[in-house]
């Protein structure tokens, strides 16, 4: 059997995504999944490991994903817990990205009244719009792309991953504080990557909740 392309931090953390976008789903469902977003990202693939990723590498990941999601929602993370003012004592920003999670965060509370269920700004958010404001002006877009990253933190835990980057998320920010949009092509030379399904999903869903937030 020829050996597929190595199991990238990327693939697990797409697995984690599609675990937790769809809890229901099989681990046969999740690899069909994913050979069907990679394929359509690189082609190549498709034609020379049209078995790749393994069922073998699937169960590994999900096995590993499942047991610290369960312990996830055993041990509820801190920082997933709603942003206050009085949550900087134990996890402080720093001073100067105050105003710009104020503003974040009052977005948010000011839809309160029409949306009932519409969650707080939780610490793992405002802790990215510490990370981002220099270089995203517009609160609302801000807080798009800190929704997206601090969800794509948690995936990345949840894939037992310490840290998880990519050079397509890093010219995502870089296309936002350039006001630069690059075509698909300029992404695939400047990364050097085929594709980027986990950010554009992350990205897209926190569009929409953003979008929802608006009505």
């Amino acid at each position: 059997m020829i050996k597929g392309p190595d199991i990238t931090d990327e693939i697990k953390v797409l697995v984690s995504k599609l675990h937790e976008s769809h809890p229901k789903w099989t681990n046969k469902k999740i690899r069909l999944e994913v050979q069907k977003i990679k394929h359509r990202e690189d082609e190549t693939l498709a034609e020379k490991y049209p078995k790749w990723p393994s069922t073998f590498s699937i169960d590994r990941i999900m096995a590993d994903v499942k047991k610290r999601k369960r312990l996830r929602q055993l041990t509820r993370d801190l920082r997933d817990n709603p942003w206050t003012i009085q949550s900087l004592a134990k996890y402080p920003i720093p001073r100067d990205a105050l105003p710009s999670v104020l503003e974040a965060w009052f977005l948010v509370q000011s839809l309160k009244p029409d949306i009932k269920q519409i969650p707080s700004v939780t610490i793992r958010q405002s802790q990215w719009v510490a990370r981002l404001y220099t270089v995203i002006k517009d609160t609302r877009t801000l807080l798009t792309y800190s929704m997206g990253m601090a969800d794509l933190e948690k995936q990345a835990e949840d894939a037992g991953l310490d840290y998880y980057g990519s050079q397509w998320d890093t010219l995502e920010i870089f296309s936002q504080m350039a006001g630069r949009q690059f075509t698909d092509k300029e992404k695939r030379e400047i990364t050097g990557l085929s594709g980027h399904y986990v950010t554009r999903v992350g990205l897209e869903e926190a569009k929409l909740h953003m979008k929802e937030m608006r009505k």
